[in-house]
């Protein structure tokens, strides 16, 4: 197949000279199977869809959502082979000039020649703090530390909000918060920051040009796709049932980095077919057989493609293979890694224990969901809160440690906090003091200014959803399976949540987003500092009313600025609502 230059499906179209650095035919082959592997997994004969795509790039968040649409040039909702090569090609060989408008054209979220300080912002935020905060060294990018900011801007220290002021101090020379393509290449050329960080997690990339050239073995022609394949490769043959004749047929494998590459003979230097193993469940079946199967969070069912038997020669061989497989599909079982403990809780799909970690003996909490009897709805929901808690680290938001899927249940191993949620530590006793208020207020605002900026909106802030560790004297927000990530200007338009923390904007279907967690705020502030919910009537249709006309009752005895606060929390237009920044700048707060 001969490949065209990306860059004329963008919006800016150059007289360029060929590029000298494409995949050879060879790779090519190889690469047009690992996508056809992909397309299948992705119950499609047209494309990759997003989930599968995501699975690859191992990209959560916005970033990945914006990655995909960039590579799907031509807007077909799939990544069809074409695209597929070339937006490989730029990822992997290309020029700072091709680089750039490749994450150009990611960053132009509304398509309009601009990208807009507040999109780039929020995007940026997708992409794990850590790694930020490592590629800030090497360029030599100060990031923000606790000394440089107000003590009412804490929550920056946990964002990635510094390298887009650093962008736009530097290169947004006229000053309109946007920056034009040739201002964004500069700050290309600046900052490797966001091209590192794609290659470092699609973990894509052709062999040395030596061994591309000279092509000395099979593996020349295979691209890398993990940091060390040669800790995960393995080769031999073994037995599969053909899909037509459902006989046996004798192929030989070859598992290099996160891919298993199967020919006819060990003697073949171009595989037959490919197998995307990142991902998979490896199983030891009966006398010499293995499973590779493919879960699917969403449905938790196969199909025939999801579902490969072999039979090795001996079963030594079969537990070689076996461990093989199971570090290059990096997925690990639960029980390798941690211990489980008692009891201590359950709901409706789960059951709640202790465990310890293997390694250090540090107790976690770990949540076990049984998928056999959950709706699609609620699988979807589960799988968007195993991709936001990935993104998230603050320390008061509820921190996973780990994750765990088999065919019938969903491990989360998070921090174990013993003290309960906030609901059952206000049971039973005086309301807040003003210097408890402050503390609550201050502590969820920081959370939602940062959730906020990562473009997260949580959709159910109660005090069922704040945990208490009374040792650390600690808050910590958790319970994310009905968060949403959305681009700023974004409405929802679903209706979920607890009523009685519910803003109007969401009952009249008006389309809300982030000032929804706001509201809700709002709603806990008034229920400790007074004893009661605001707006809870006799039944659902009294509550609904309150929620959109009544104004809440406020006692002049108590704090002014507190109820002052409380009024700007619940002001029923979600345009003029407070913000989590402007919270934590309320002289109630400060």
């Amino acid at each position: 197949m001969k490949t065209f230059s990306f860059l004329n499906n963008l919006i800016f179209k150059t007289n360029t000279q060929p590029k000298q650095n494409n995949f050879s035919d060879n790779e090519i082959d190889v690469i047009k199977k690992i996508w056809d592997d992909l397309v299948k997994k992705s119950f499609s004969s047209e494309g990759i869809g997003e989930d599968i795509f995501n699975s690859f790039t191992n990209i959560d968040g916005l970033f990945g959502i914006r990655l995909f649409e960039t590579f799907d040039s031509k807007n077909n909702k799939f990544v069809d082979f074409e695209d597929f090569i070339i937006g490989l090609e730029i990822i992997c060989f290309d020029s700072i000039e091709s680089h750039a408008k490749f994450l150009f054209k990611l960053f132009d979220v509304n398509k309009n020649l601009k990208v807009e300080k507040n999109f780039m912002n929020i995007i940026i935020n997708s992409i794990p703090h850590n790694f930020i905060c490592k590629c800030s060294q090497e360029n030599n990018i100060i990031l923000n530390t606790k000394s440089d900011l107000q003590s009412n801007s804490d929550y920056e220290i946990w964002t990635n909000n510094c390298i887009c002021k650093d962008a736009f101090n530097k290169f947004d020379t006229n000053h309109h918060d946007y920056l034009d393509f040739n201002e964004f290449e500069q700050w290309i050329r600046s900052n490797e920051i966001i091209i590192k960080y794609i290659r470092s997690k699609i973990n894509f990339s052709p062999q040395l040009e030596s061994k591309r050239k000279k092509l000395m073995s099979k593996t020349d022609i295979l691209p890398i796709t993990m940091s060390n394949p040669s800790t995960t490769r393995y080769e031999s043959y073994m037995w599969k049932l053909g899909k037509k004749t459902k006989l046996k047929i004798k192929r030989y494998f070859l598992l290099y980095g996160s891919c298993l590459y199967y020919y006819k003979s060990k003697s073949d230097f171009k595989p037959n077919g490919v197998i995307f193993l990142t991902g998979s469940n490896i199983t030891k079946v009966e006398k010499n057989f293995l499973l590779i199967s493919e879960l699917n969070l969403c449905t938790g069912e196969f199909n025939n493609h999801q579902k490969k038997l072999f039979e090795c020669e001996s079963e030594q061989q079969r537990d070689c293979w076996f461990d093989k497989l199971q570090k290059a599909s990096l997925i690990t079982q639960f029980d390798s890694v941690y211990e489980l403990g008692e009891q201590i809780g359950f709901g409706g799909f789960s059951s709640v224990f202790k465990c310890k970690r293997i390694q250090d003996n540090i107790n976690f909490a770990v949540k076990i969901i049984s998928k056999t009897n959950m709706k699609v709805i609620e699988k979807l929901n589960l799988k968007n809160e195993i991709s936001i808690l990935k993104l998230v680290s603050h320390p008061n938001i509820i921190h996973m440690d780990a994750f765990f899927e088999t065919q019938s249940n969903i491990y989360f191993v998070f921090e174990l906090i013993e003290d309960g949620d906030l609901f059952n530590n206000i049971n039973n006793r005086s309301t807040f003091k003003d210097f408890e208020l402050k503390k609550l207020v201050k502590t969820i605002a920081e959370c939602l200014a940062y959730l906020h900026e990562l473009g997260i909106v949580h959709r159910d802030i109660k005090p069922e959803n704040i945990l208490w560790d009374k040792n650390s004297d600690r808050l910590v927000l958790t319970d994310f399976g009905l968060a949403k990530v959305i681009l700023p200007n974004s409405k929802l338009l679903d209706t979920c949540g607890t009523l009685d923390y519910v803003a109007p904007e969401i009952i009249n279907l008006n389309g809300y987003g982030d000032e929804s967690d706001i509201w809700s705020l709002g709603i806990i502030m008034y229920l400790v500092y007074y004893g009661k919910l605001p707006f809870t009537g006799n039944d659902d249709s009294e509550t609904i009313y309150n929620i959109i006309y009544k104004k809440p009752i406020l006692n002049d005895s108590k704090n002014y600025m507190a109820n002052d606060l409380i009024l700007k929390l619940l002001d029923k237009n979600q345009k003029t609502r407070i913000t989590a920044k402007e919270i934590l700048s309320h002289p109630f707060v400060i």
